[in-house]
């Protein structure tokens, strides 16, 4: 109505005039016009029925498309699929056209006739999930799309739980497809997305990608493609400004070698060639500073290049110097250059100062091994520097104050010495600062105080690094992790850091000399998860109660060989929803083990060498599905041995000696399932060090892996036998029963247990023969002990039991045969089988006791005989002798 009325009044006015508003007037009738229409459509578009129920059979694929939150609202009764989460759809037609679930914890298969469907899809990217199985060819129909990534699917993240199916995509099918329709794609991300077959490269690389002529980026990153590159590479994918190739097997093909070809790429800004070649392990040399074979100098001409890594590439020793000299042409681009894993020579040169734009540097695992010089501090722009696993030597110079803009540095696993340079406190900028596994000394400096950007903050293994714990460090508001542990700190934890560390996650500080009380304020450290005070001789005093006020989720808490005393504050019970890891060993921790039922989900738990007293915690049953170490040795617990100990089925270490308890050991021991186990890949997270004892010898074990099982009942008041079933534990590696005053024989099933390494049955009231067939089955016995046992026989040392000496079999009087100096009977002798001896000496018996009985019946039978033919005045044989019948 308003452009009508407008028009209308262009009638008086004159011609030159009405014609421009005649326009104006058109413009705006249309513009309105349009604009409703697109106001309508725009804001509700439908989708159609095919994509939607294309969308529908996609979620059918998906094991958890009933529970993951991205695909909540994806149902039918829920209408316009437009509306769904991660889906887009065009304005006007209402066709889908992207469809964004990345990082949506996804585990299942993509289904033909799903995606595959949705025709008008532009964008798909489905990265960071947990989907397997095969990449639907019909995606490759999809003529619209320009971006495609199913990017880290053939990884697990750090909190998935355990799948139906292993993630990451089968190799073959969908890159080895046709790409002739996808000729609109600019972007294609497969980069760890596939699985690996039996360890092989099984794909060759596929010159099909050749024809996506468009595209600008492309991450073939661990695809276990194999071969070389085609020679359409270089020549048709012009336009690529992305590239990574890393972890494939990627070989040159003659005088054409890939650097030649990637030197074609001349609008490149980012090259990522990371562990390509030999199995994608750097084996054999990939690159030449000077002959053809992987020339780096044909590089030079990517003037747009401004991210380049060449890592593990390297197969021989080559000087850092003639690497650089070889970039120089890229000086002044290059803002990202990472060369670690090249096994490269000599000093940073000066020519590293050209590279002024530099803002990422990561020179880490080479062999470089001068002092730090000043060239590598005159990079004022670099954010990121890594020197870590190096032959770094010298000081850490005050000149690395003059990088204001640094962000990272890692120099860790290196020789560096002297103390910390007060001026590091300048890089103000610092979010990670990583000195460990170095010589520094000293205190650390009081600028560490101006570091309020730091999050990760490593000390590790610095000997002589030591002095009181700084309380500036309860200014880094930020910290979320800080390790010190292997040093030489003293004094107490400043109460600041539990005033001010709000975001501290992890709280490392083992092996120190620390002292003192712990500060109550603990329980203000509202992010941590774990704390590792362990190896502090003198931390004395109660076990922070507050700890048990955490909901942060705390999974791990050692304190380990302190001096604390006191009991365990049942409080702690409130950690149960997280807590995977409790180790106290070697402390004076007293009283009861309080009851804490929710402690449900505990992998580790280590309270051995206290004095814990009462009855053994029937709590720990809770944790059946998940211990794996249940550590109580050498404290008072007393009461019967419970028989749902046979129920863990996930128990690698079992260690109880050293107390009162009573009863007998279970019978069902094969429900013990890891124990069973003599190989898998299943591991114990955490670096948690376990003490077994083996009569008065502690054996430690710092890394629990599925290899290390032990059973160790040594020590207690038990009473029967040992159990035949005992043997189906075929992963044991230690074996003690000391001193439990056990009786009957030694069961031969015990020789089934050929991984193990220790056995002590010594102190008993064992008896019989040793069997023979633990000679020939443990053969991977290193420590026997059989003492103060009333076994008797030869000792059986024609195979592994021959490596022991006396020692192993002392206070067995009725031992015989070498070791020992006592001489067997002869027809013991005779026989290197005690069983055999037994064998014949049973049939030795037994002819006898026939022989007599025979003798006897016959004798019975015979008088009976004569006194029925000759009743009167005859003879009579009579128990030997002859007699005259009384016939009075």
């Amino acid at each position: 109505m308003i452009a009508m009325v407008y028009c209308r009044r262009t009638e008086v006015l004159g011609l030159e005039t009405a014609v421009f508003r005649a326009i104006v007037c058109v413009t705006l009738f249309m513009s309105i016009f349009f604009g409703v229409a697109r106001a309508q459509t725009s804001s509700s578009p439908v989708c159609s029925a095919t994509d939607r129920d294309a969308l529908l059979r996609f979620k059918n694929g998906i094991v958890n498309g009933s529970t993951t939150p991205c695909l909540s609202s994806w149902t039918l009764t829920s209408g316009n699929c437009c509306a769904w989460l991660g889906v887009k759809c065009e304005a006007i037609t209402g066709h889908v056209v992207e469809l964004n679930l990345t990082s949506c914890a996804l585990s299942g298969v993509l289904l033909q006739e799903s995606l595959g469907n949705v025709s008008a899809l532009e964008v798909v990217d489905l990265s960071n999930n947990m989907l397997y199985g095969d990449i639907p060819e019909d995606l490759l129909q999809l003529r619209n799309m320009s971006f495609f990534s199913v990017a880290a699917n053939g990884e697990l993240p750090d909190n998935a739980t355990m799948l139906s199916d292993s993630p990451g995509f089968n190799p073959g099918t969908f890159i080895n497809g046709s790409f002739d329709m996808l000729t609109k794609l600019t972007h294609l991300d497969l980069g760890q997305s596939f699985k690996q077959e039996a360890g092989a490269f099984t794909s060759l690389f596929p010159s099909e990608v050749c024809k996506l002529k468009n595209l600008t980026y492309l991450n073939l990153r661990r695809c276990y493609l194999v071969g070389t590159l085609p020679d359409c590479f270089g020549s048709q994918m012009s336009r690529l400004e992305f590239l990574d190739l890393s972890g494939n097997d990627l070989k040159d093909d003659g005088e054409k070698t890939m650097l030649n070809v990637f030197g074609n790429l001349t609008n490149l800004r980012t090259l990522t060639v990371d562990q390509v070649g030999s199995g994608s392990v750097g084996n054999s040399p990939l690159l030449s500073t000077t002959g053809s074979l992987f020339p780096i100098s044909s590089l030079r001409g990517l003037r747009n290049l401004q991210s380049l890594t060449l890592a593990g590439v390297y197969g021989q020793k080559t000087k850092l110097r003639q690497v650089l000299d070889s970039l120089q042409e890229l000086n002044q681009s290059l803002v990202y250059l990472d060369l670690r894993e090249n096994s490269l020579t000599g000093v940073i040169p000066h020519s590293i100062q050209a590279f002024a734009n530099l803002r990422h540097l990561d020179l880490g695992n080479n062999l470089l091994n001068s002092t730090l010089t000043s060239s590598i501090f005159q990079l004022r722009s670099l954010e990121v520097l890594n020197l870590d696993r190096n032959q770094f030597r010298g000081l850490l110079p005050p000149a690395i104050g003059k990088l204001g803009h640094l962000q990272f540095l890692n120099v860790t696993e290196n020789s560096l010495e002297g103390p910390i340079p007060e001026e590091l406190g300048r890089c103000v900028n610092l979010t990670s600062l990583d000195l460990s596994n170095n010589n520094f000394n000293g205190s650390l400096p009081k600028s560490i105080a101006n570091l309020t950007a730091l999050r990760y903050l490593s000390l590790l293994s610095n000997a002589n690094l030591g002095g009181d714990l700084p309380t500036e460090i309860g200014n880094l508001t930020s910290l979320e992790f800080i390790d010190f542990s292997h040093d030489a700190f003293t004094g107490m934890i400043p109460w600041s850091w539990g005033e001010n560390l709000s975001r501290l996650r992890f709280l490392h500080g083992t092996t120190n000399h620390l002292s003192g009380v712990l500060p109550t304020n603990l329980g203000n450290l509202s992010s941590l998860i774990s704390l590792d005070l362990s190896y502090n001789d003198n931390i004395t005093g109660p076990l922070p109660v507050a700890l048990g006020y955490l909901t942060s989720g705390v999974y791990r808490i050692l304190f380990c060989q302190n001096q604390m005393t006191g009991g365990i504050p049942p409080e702690w019970n409130n950690l149960g929803a997280t807590l995977k890891s409790l180790s106290m060993y070697y402390n004076n921790l007293t009283g009861p083990i309080p009851n804490m039922t929710n402690l449900r989900h505990l992998e580790v738990l280590d309270m051995s060498y206290n004095s814990f007293t009462g009855a053994f915690p029937e709590w720990i049953e809770g944790s059946r599905d998940t211990l794996r170490v249940l550590e109580l040795s050498q404290n008072r617990l007393e009461g019967t041995l419970p028989s749902w100990l046979s129920s863990f089925t996930s128990l690698q270490i079992m260690n109880l000696g050293g107390n009162l308890l009573t009863g007998s050991i279970p019978e069902d021991l094969s429900k013990l399932t890891t124990m069973t186990e003599t190989g898998g890949n299943d591991t114990v997270l955490w670096t948690d060090q376990v003490v077994v004892t083996a009569s008065g010898k502690a054996l430690n074990f710092d890394i629990i892996t599925i290899n290390t099982k032990s059973f160790d009942f040594n020590g207690n008041k038990l009473t029967g036998h040992i159990p035949t079933e005992l043997g189906s534990l075929q992963g044991l590696i230690y074996l003690s029963l000391a001193g439990c005053n056990l009786t009957g024989t030694i069961p031969a099933q015990l020789a089934n247990l050929t991984n193990l390494e220790t056995l002590d049955l010594s102190s008993n009231q064992l008896d019989g023969p040793i069997p023979s067939q633990l000679d020939t089955g443990l053969h991977a016995l290193q420590f026997l002990n059989l003492t103060n046992n009333n076994l008797s026989g030869p000792i059986p040392h024609a195979k592994q039991l021959e490596t022991f000496n006396s020692s192993s079999f002392e206070n067995n009087p009725l031992l015989c045969g070498p070791p020992t100096n006592q001489t067997c009977q002869a027809a013991a002798v005779e026989s290197d089988n005690w069983d055999d001896v037994i064998d014949m000496t049973g049939f030795a018996v037994g002819i006898s006791i026939g022989f007599v009985m025979m003798v006897v019946t016959f004798g019975l039978w015979l008088p009976a005989r004569r006194w029925v033919l000759y009743p009167m005045g005859k003879d009579l044989w009579y128990n030997g002798h002859f007699r005259t019948p009384d016939v009075s």
